[in-house]
């Protein structure tokens, strides 16, 4: 039989995740096992065992082996979900985003109302729960409020409450925080009461005199103007003013250069956890077309073409004809070959040509070989993507070198 063990997880932040006891007194021998995930080190899995003579391997081994597995599997979600990497879009490194995180530090221990503006898609309801989060009133409840969608009678009863119904989103975040996204939708009445619960405090439900007194934090969000609309006369000059005593500017994922890469590598790691697939890394091409992609629907977007990814690999990369027909332009030759198929040959034929000239350090010969081409049909490949083979011979440091990638 199997001895009882005693284990604590050790991460490499110091932070214990798992926890439990043996019958064996403290102070016995301890076998360390590497948690691992993705080529990554997460720390280690210490256990203690029986004392005596070891002329066998310990029945143990393969208890740890499947525990080390699956406590390497949840460490990793669990810095996904918040510890390390915020989710929906909080990840960078950008001088644009390294500005919005200290912005938000020195605004989240207040009770000041805080405007997050921005284009669409670009995390400003994951900003708003992270801000909630690190606030004075955490332990409250977060409430998320959007009623572009909805119309107007239904958008009061669902922020203000009905006289005849349940208490609206105002009295649901009581003693939390309250986040409407894209303000600047609200109707001109709908403002107006929300300027009186700013200024009283309290909400009247729809269909009644009594206010409801309420305790919370506001934050508000818009993907447009509202100075526009101001001098459109769609919003409200003096609700303005209450709402944007703090603003945040989120930039867009275009503007962010290199934190692309990051997200993607971000989600490329949420969504191999999710399907069970192990993808260790996205090939060059590839990222270049992540970085050249304007990406309208900024990190939303983003996510989406990495989950399609993610579902198309099957060999553990990446590859450019994953990607949607939008991102999978024939940047390289200058020129663009209408209809999916000659796209994705493109990209194909021009990842294998980078792939090739990374191995062989810019050897024409030697990549031709890998290739099965002659030298002078892969001269012409090489011309035809502006390929200069003397960048790869000392194989520069990259976004995209192999050990960036695993």
């Amino acid at each position: 039989t199997w001895a009882p063990i005693r284990a604590s997880v050790v991460l490499s932040d110091g932070m214990p995740l798992v926890t439990g006891r043996s019958e064996f007194p403290s102070g016995g021998p301890v076998v360390t096992v590497p948690l691992v995930r993705r080529k990554r080190s997460l720390g280690t899995l210490p256990f203690e065992v029986p004392e005596g003579p070891r002329t066998a391997p310990l029945p143990q081994a393969d208890l740890w082996d499947a525990l080390s597995l699956l406590v390497a599997q949840e460490t990793e979600i669990r810095r996904l979900g918040g510890l390390n990497l915020p989710a929906g879009g909080l990840v960078g490194t950008s001088g644009g985003m390294q500005e919005v995180f200290r912005l938000a530090d020195r605004v989240a221990g207040t009770s000041s109302t805080v405007l997050l503006l921005g284009e669409s898609g670009v995390g400003k309801a994951a900003l708003a729960e992270v801000i909630h989060r690190r606030s004075q009133v955490s332990r409250g409840p977060f409430v998320l409020f959007n009623g572009t969608a909805l119309p107007e009678s239904m958008v009061e009863s669902d922020l203000f409450g009905h006289a005849k119904g349940l208490g609206g989103k105002f009295e649901e975040a009581h003693g939390g925080t309250l986040f409407l996204d894209e303000v600047g939708d609200l109707s001109l009445p709908v403002q107006a009461r929300l300027l009186r619960v700013l200024e009283d405090r309290a909400v009247d439900r729809t269909g009644s005199s009594q206010p409801v007194a309420v305790n919370l934090r506001l934050m508000v969000s818009s993907s447009r103007s509202l100075e526009q609309l101001i001098a459109s006369g769609r919003f409200r000059g003096d609700l303005y003013s209450r709402l944007a005593a703090f603003p945040i500017q989120i930039p867009p994922l275009r503007d962010r250069g290199s934190d692309i890469i990051a997200l993607a590598d971000h989600f490329v790691t949420q969504f191999s956890l999710q399907t069970g697939k192990d993808i260790k890394r996205i090939s060059t091409p590839t990222l270049e077309m992540l970085l050249t992609y304007p990406w309208p629907g900024n990190v939303r977007e983003l996510k989406s073409v990495i989950e399609r990814a993610v579902l198309l690999s099957d060999d553990e990369v990446i590859h450019g004809f994953h990607l949607p027909p939008s991102l999978q332009s024939s940047v390289h030759s200058g020129t663009r070959m209408h209809g999916r198929l000659p796209d994705r040959l493109d990209s194909l034929e021009y990842e294998m040509l980078v792939e090739a000239l990374k191995a062989a350090q810019g050897n024409v010969t030697q990549a031709a070989r890998e290739l099965g081409l002659t030298k002078r049909i892969m001269g012409l490949r090489l011309r035809k993507y502006e390929l200069d083979y003397r960048a790869f011979r000392q194989a520069p440091a990259d976004l995209a070198s192999d050990s960036d990638r695993d």
